[in-house]
């Protein structure tokens, strides 16, 4: 039973061996792979089953993190709302350089139930927002003023951070998978089609050939729920 073995304790050794967390990325995502309308409606892609099981996955990691764009378009309250696991909600992480977030008291009191951190760049100073209390990362910036994310990663795990779950936007998917940092790949997939002007599940990641492509996955699950398919992709080796 390695194989099973390996995954309980995959976050654990991804540590030990990277100096990071375990990285799952979870997109829900249309048939032809759009996450929201282009006026950024996603609510709801996926059905509500699913949506019970994305909420499980939250509480199997210890973190999940998402970009200041996701924060501000869907307000998300980022816990595990299935009866019984509330108390499994993971860490939130979002990734704001700048800190231009405006938080509702809702958010700012869950802040004193479940660990949040704002990670923002080095030049942040705290003083300047209206904001107390508030637990506040600084990351060097990267060549295109974006967070540093070999720079975030062994902060993340000075978190107790073993297992980190992705869930958004396009653009922060990006990000993790040019820097090759998705070990495992979720699509929450809907039954419908958006087409050209809904906004695509991962930004541009700047490639022209096949053979550029480094994220490479092997099917390791399919899963169907309703009319939605839970698709499980592990990184190959």
């Amino acid at each position: 039973m390695e194989g099973e073995a390996i995954d309980v304790i995959k976050g654990f050794l991804q540590v030990k061996l990277k100096n990071r967390p375990f990285i799952t990325a979870k997109i829900a995502t249309t048939i032809d792979g759009k996450i929201a309308t282009k006026s950024f409606d996603s609510k709801w892609i996926s059905n509500e089953d699913s949506r019970k099981y994305t909420n499980f996955l939250r509480a199997k990691n210890d973190a999940i993190l998402i970009g200041a764009n996701s924060f501000r378009k869907d307000l998300p309250s980022l816990n595990c709302r299935i009866s019984g696991l509330e108390d499994r909600s993971p860490k939130r992480i979002i990734l704001s350089k700048n800190f231009h977030l405006d938080l509702t008291e809702d958010f700012l009191d869950s802040c004193q139930k479940i660990p949040t951190f704002f990670i923002v760049g080095e030049d942040f100073n705290k003083d300047q927002i209206k904001y107390k209390n508030l637990n506040f990362i600084k990351s060097s910036l990267d060549k295109k003023n974006n967070i540093n994310l070999e720079d975030l990663m062994p902060k993340i795990v000075k978190l107790g951070i073993n297992n980190l779950l992705i869930e958004g936007g396009s653009q922060i998917f990006a990000s993790f998978f040019k820097e090759n940092l998705i070990d495992e790949l979720i699509l929450v997939q809907g039954n419908f089609i958006m087409g050209g002007d809904g906004i695509s599940a991962i930004s541009d990641l700047g490639i022209n050939f096949i053979s550029d492509i480094e994220n490479k996955f092997q099917l390791d699950k399919v899963r169907k729920i309703g009319d939605d398919l839970i698709i499980r992709y592990t990184q190959l080796s």
